[in-house]
């Protein structure tokens, strides 16, 4: 019981690949051009992903020097 209490008090966050869940989750949801949605999602990881690694180099380089 711990286990899963501790579980219900944290934020997590389930991901998945599968382009049939995906669009059906799109279908649900009334989007129209999935594809653009996909695209849209895709750079907000990698925009994501490049602002972190940005902020670290600059971390980095702060210690550094």
């Amino acid at each position: 019981m711990k286990f899963f209490k501790k579980i219900i008090n944290e934020k997590f966050a389930i991901n998945f690949s599968n382009l049939k869940i995906i669009n059906g989750l799109f279908e649900n949801l009334g989007v129209d051009n999935k594809t653009d949605m996909l695209r849209i999602i895709d750079k907000i990881e990698k925009l994501v992903l490049k602002k972190l690694l940005r902020n670290l180099k600059i971390q980095v380089l702060m210690i550094i020097i």
